[in-house]
C-alpha cells in the first residue's frame, strides 16, 4: 500500500512534510494575510527485489526445470553508491537468507511484515556457501533464468520506482566436486593344491592331528578327549587362527576323540575304519564317515609313525597376479570309494542324462524344470535327503546312515510339472563320477568331495588421496 516518503529533508519548498506515520504536518504559524505553499507530502509505493538461489548442476548458467534450490544461502542488499555496486557496510539494507519457507529457496526484500523497501538504487550480495563456485553470468537471452551474480558475489545496480519489482536477480551455484579418492586396488591369487586321496589317507588309529577350525563362529574354548575320553590327550588351539593341535603319543585316540566347542560336543572317528584324510573334513563317528561341518583335517600321525600333511597354503609368496588352473581328476567311486553321501545339483534337465552307468541308470518322466521340486528318496533303507526342496541350480544332500549305499539309489523329483523318478547305480561296479548327470540331477559331490580347484582371491585397497 502506498507510504509516506522521509519527512523534512533538503529544500523545505521540495521537501515532504508530512510525518511518515500519521501524514500530519508540524505546525504551521499563519498571520493575517500571509500564506505558506511548501507543505508538501510525498507518497510511494514500496519497491521489490529479489528471486532464487538454485543449483546449476549441468553449469551451463541457466535454471533447469529439474534444478532445486538452495537453501539457507545468506543474501544481504546494499544501496549503490554513486551508481555503483560498492560494498559499504553503512549503506547495507538488510540481510535475508533462502528458506523453504518461501517458494523453492526464494528470497525477497520488500513486501515483508514490518519492512517496505523505498524506490532507491539498488544491488544484492550473495554469500556462496561452503566450497562451492558461483555459475556463468548472464547466459542467454532470458534474463529470468540466468544467473546475474559476479565471481565476488554481487550483482550490478538496478534503480527501482514507486512501485517497482524486479524478480531477476537470481545466482546459480555449482556445487563441490566430491573428494578425490585416489583408490589403488591390486588383486591377486593363488590355486591350492588339492588333497590327493590314498596319498594322504591313514593307514591306521590316529595317534595326533593338526585340524582347521571351519565352522561358524569364533569359538574360544576347545576341550578334546580320546579313547572314549579316558586317554591323556595333549591339545591346544589357537582362537586367532582356527589351528587345534592334537596329541596322544605314544599311545593313539583310539576309535574316536570327542571335541567340545564352546560347549558343544561332535564326536571324529579316528580308528581309521573310515578314511580319514589330510585335506578333508574330519570324519564323524556318528553317522560313521559323514564329514564334520566344523573341522578340517590339516595333517596327522598315525600310531604307526606315517604321516599326511597338506602343503603350506598360508605363504605370501604364492599369490600371483594371473593364476592358471589345471583342472584334476573328478571324485570317483575309483578314488574316493563306495559312496555314503552324495550330493546333487538341480539342473531341470530331461531324461536319460549324461553318465557312463549305460542300463544300470534309468530315468523316466518329467518336471518342469523352471520351477522348484520336492526330492523323495527310498527312506525304507535308511536313505535320508536334504533340504528336502530346492529351486534350479542348488543342492541336495543323500545320506544312507552309516552305511555305504546299496546296489541301485531310487531319488523321485516332482512339482507342478510332473514326477522323474531316477535309478542310479551306486555299488560302484558302474562308473560314478562328480559330473554325471541323471535326468534333472548332476552330481556334484562323492562323500564330500566335489571334485575342482580351489582358487583363493586377495583384494588390497590401498588409499594414495
Amino acid at each position: 500500500m502506498p507510504q509516506f516518503t522521509t519527512q523534512n529533508t533538503g529544500n523545505d519548498a521540495l521537501d515532504s512534510d508530512a510525518d511518515t506515520g500519521t501524514g500530519v504536518s508540524d505546525p504551521i504559524n499563519l498571520a493575517a494575510g500571509e500564506s505558506d505553499l511548501t507543505v508538501d507530502a510525498g507518497i510511494y509505493c514500496p519497491a521489490k527485489i529479489g528471486d532464487r538461489v538454485w543449483s546449476d548442476d549441468n553449469k551451463d548458467g541457466l535454471q533447469d526445470s529439474s534444478e532445486k534450490g538452495v537453501p539457507g544461502v545468506v543474501v544481504n542488499l546494499y544501496e549503490c553508491t554513486d551508481g555503483q555496486a560498492i560494498i559499504d557496510q553503512n549503506k547495507l539494507v538488510r540481510t535475508t537468507t533462502t528458506d523453504d519457507a518461501v517458494s523453492d529457496m526464494n528470497y525477497m526484500f520488500g513486501a515483508e511484515p514490518g519492512f517496505d523497501l523505498v524506490p532507491g538504487e539498488y544491488f544484492v550480495q550473495f554469500i556462496k556457501p561452503g566450497d562451492s563456485q558461483f555459475t556463468l553470468l548472464e547466459q542467454g537471452a532470458d534474463g529470468t533464468i540466468d544467473s546475474d551474480c559476479l565471481p565476488d558475489g554481487t550483482s550490478s545496480c538496478v534503480t527501482l520506482g514507486s512501485r517497482g519489482i524486479n524478480l531477476t536477480r537470481d545466482c546459480g551455484l555449482i556445487p563441490p566436486p566430491p573428494p578425490e579418492c585416489d583408490l589403488q586396488l591390486d588383486k591377486q591369487c593363488r590355486v591350492e593344491t588339492p588333497p590327493v586321496s590314498g596319498d594322504l589317507e591313514c593307514e591306521a588309529k590316529i595317534a595326533a592331528s593338526v585340524l582347521e577350525y571351519t565352522g561358524p563362529g569364533a569359538p574360544s574354548a576347545i576341550t578334546v578327549t580320546g579313547k572314549d575320553k579316558k586317554s591323556q590327550v595333549v591339545s591346544n588351539f589357537n582362537a586367532a587362527t582356527g589351528i587345534l593341535t592334537v596329541d596322544a603319543r605314544p599311545g593313539d585316540l583310539g576309535a574316536k576323540m570327542t571335541i567340545i566347542t564352546d560347549g558343544v560336543a561332535e564326536v571324529i572317528h579316528t580308528s581309521c575304519s573310515t578314511p580319514y584324510v589330510a585335506g578333508q573334513p574330519a570324519p564323524l563317528d556318528k553317522p560313521k564317515g559323514d564329514p564334520s561341518s566344523n573341522w578340517l583335517v590339516l595333517s596327522f600321525v598315525d600310531k604307526n609313525g606315517g604321516s599326511a600333511s597338506l602343503p603350506s597354503g598360508g605363504d605370501e609368496g604364492l599369490f600371483t597376479d594371473d593364476c592358471t588352473v589345471t583342472q584334476p581328476l573328478q571324485p570317483s567311486c575309483e578314488t574316493v570309494g563306495k559312496p555314503n553321501t552324495l550330493t546333487f545339483k538341480y539342473t531341470g534337465g530331461g531324461c536319460p542324462g549324461d553318465n557312463s552307468q549305460g542300463k544300470k541308470a534309468n530315468c523316466s518322466g518329467t518336471v518342469d524344470g523352471a520351477a522348484m521340486v520336492t526330492i523323495s528318496v527310498n527312506t525304507a533303507d535308511n536313505y535320508t535327503v536334504s533340504p528336502t526342496m530346492v529351486a534350479p541350480g542348488e543342492t541336495f544332500t543323500v545320506t544312507r546312515s552309516g552305511q555305504d549305499f546299496k546296489s541301485n539309489t531310487d531319488i523321485e523329483l516332482s512339482n507342478s510339472g510332473g514326477t522323474q523318478q531316477n535309478e542310479v547305480h551306486t555299488s560302484c561296479s558302474a562308473p560314478l563320477a562328480v559330473g554325471d548327470e541323471f535326468g534333472a540331477i548332476k552330481l556334484v559331490g562323492i562323500n564330500g568331495q566335489t571334485g575342482g580347484v580351489d582358487v583363493t582371491y586377495r583384494y588390497v585397497v590401498t588409499n594414495n588421496g
